[in-house]
């Protein structure tokens, strides 16, 4: 239904619930513990898009990055790991590129306020933008709840993070001492929504379960292990292979069977409702929500360029901030993005770019 130009409501009730109202979408959002529910014109209503703009965007702010390990990280005793091998965006420590709070600000004007989350893309340890503080103040100013990924991060920052953020989660690179102390410095800082992030892949296969055989000894500081797809691009793009179907479908086996929580991307999410049916189980579908790019979720990347996905950084797709003229719900939302959605959908919303 062509819903684009009918008129909606936002409101923050109690100081903790942000309320849409509108004829054909509607949300209440929970400030204090992200608790998200959405409907269309009636309640049993599942919406195909958000008319008003992104609900949840991310935006990255640093293109540097040194990795896990080093002087400045949790365990100051390990040396330096580097990078990510698999590192998506392909961020080193020699790249520069920082986004300042003034133009972060710049672009968060542009949002339309229905904006919920903002998940922040920062360096491992979450050190490399001087701004990042701020902008987060900024978010919860203005009833937008930051979220964000780390890998390997010192008690003081910690501390900041759950001073801001909502839903924070914990990569896993291999280095059970630096992730089991990243863990720790943030759930005894008050973290309360945490989680472990594990790209899954044929190379990292092994390390996956290596983390699911000592799930018994973080379970009592975190929500779930979520499972993020390979995606080949950046430095995944040569020495990783997609994970097959039925490898995939081991994985979730070994979960179910030990009671290990887990959740996915949106990318794997038909792999999961796969798995669900290769073992004979009924899939929990009203928790599984597929590629929502373009339709619930926008990205904007370090140097101010508006894409529908982080993994999307292509000429044709992108659109630089200070070229959009005050008005991101009709020009992007509505205008740039609108062939890449139509084709999403078309797709079933899986990628149209990758294999997942």
């Amino acid at each position: 239904m062509n819903c684009e130009n009918t008129k909606y409501s936002v409101e923050i009730k109690n100081d903790t619930l942000k309320l849409l109202t509108s004829d054909y979408f509607n949300y209440v959002f929970n400030i204090e513990n992200g608790i998200y529910i959405s409907w269309g014109k009636e309640t049993t209503d599942d919406p195909t898009f958000s008319p008003f703009g992104p609900t949840i965007f991310d935006i990255e702010v640093t293109k540097k990055c040194s990795g896990i390990g080093g002087e400045d990280g949790s365990t100051p005793s390990k040396k330096s790991k580097g990078n990510c091998k698999f590192c998506y965006k392909s961020n080193t420590s020699s790249n520069n590129t920082i986004m300042t709070f003034e133009t972060f600000k710049e672009i968060f004007n542009l949002l339309p306020d229905v904006l919920t989350q903002i998940a922040f893309g920062v360096d491992a340890k979450c050190k490399e933008c001087p701004d990042i503080w701020k902008m987060m103040k900024y978010c919860r100013d203005n009833n937008v709840v930051p979220n964000i990924t780390v890998a390997d991060v010192s008690k003081d920052t910690a501390k900041k993070i759950s001073e801001f953020c909502g839903g924070v989660s914990v990569s896993w690179y291999g280095d059970w001492d630096i992730f089991f102390n990243t863990i720790k410095n943030l759930y005894d800082s008050g973290v309360k929504q945490l989680c472990v992030h594990s790209m899954i892949s044929l190379e990292t296969k092994e390390q996956t379960y290596a983390l699911l055989k000592r799930w018994n000894e973080i379970k009592n500081f975190v929500n779930a292990i979520v499972f993020l797809s390979l995606k080949k691009v950046g430095f995944a793009k040569e020495g990783f292979n997609i994970l097959p179907q039925d490898e995939f479908t081991k994985i979730i086996e070994y979960c179910i069977k030990n009671h290990i929580p887990f959740g996915s991307d949106s990318c794997g999410c038909h792999k999961v409702e796969s798995a669900y049916k290769e073992l004979n189980l009924i899939a929990p579908t009203k928790f599984l929500e597929p590629c929502e790019s373009g339709l619930f979720s926008g990205y904007c990347s370090a140097d101010g360029i508006f894409y529908p996905c982080s993994f999307l950084e292509r000429e044709e797709l992108g659109i630089h901030y200070k070229d959009v003229p005050n008005d991101f719900l009709n020009y992007i939302w509505l205008s740039k993005f609108k062939d890449f959605r139509n084709a999403l959908v078309c797709n079933n919303r899986k990628c149209i770019y990758y294999e997942v």
